[in-house]
């Protein structure tokens, strides 16, 4: 994959300043709850914007918005399995939470590699998707920071199973 190595060492150094502990952490400084009507919980900085789409949240961080590449995280509850298990060989544990993950690359002629970043939560009410695009070009590739943010802030004891 052309380099790239998420290790569950430095995701979780990633998110140590951001992953709250528990239920009653949501409501801590500098953290902020979002409830869809669907049961899906996420507890993320106040400083990401929350969007509400049909199946769950589209994250995005503050400051101005590139629309033809913005920067976002698709959070998603839906009642699904996931299939194909082979291809999502690759787990790590963010808090109590057990993340299956991948991150795809396309080669795109001249403009850059497109990553997708993919992983999936199982939750009580279901399969939690989450999905980030970056299109980066040689030699800078995506660390998935705004992703494991997200993930992080699903183990507030609402998703999990």
């Amino acid at each position: 994959m052309n380099g790239i190595t998420l290790s569950c060492s430095l995701i979780a150094a990633l998110l140590v300043s951001c992953t709250p502990g528990s239920e009653r952490d949501a409501g801590a400084k500098g953290m902020k709850r979002a409830l869809h009507a669907n049961g899906l919980a996420v507890t993320i900085p106040e400083t990401l914007f929350v969007e509400e789409y049909a199946q769950g949240f589209i994250i995005s961080p503050p400051g101005p918005k590139d629309f033809r590449e913005p920067q976002q995280v698709l959070v998603a509850l839906t009642s699904d399995t996931v299939s194909s298990a082979s291809r999502w060989n690759d787990t790590c544990r963010v808090g109590g939470l057990r993340v299956h993950y991948r991150v795809d690359e396309v080669q795109d002629a001249g403009a850059g590699e497109q990553y997708t970043f993919r992983a999936w939560v199982r939750g009580r009410r279901g399969c939690i998707r989450v999905l980030q695009v970056e299109k980066r070009f040689w030699p800078s590739v995506p660390d998935f920071d705004l992703a494991w943010t997200v993930i992080a802030g699903l183990g507030d004891g609402d998703n999990p199973q």
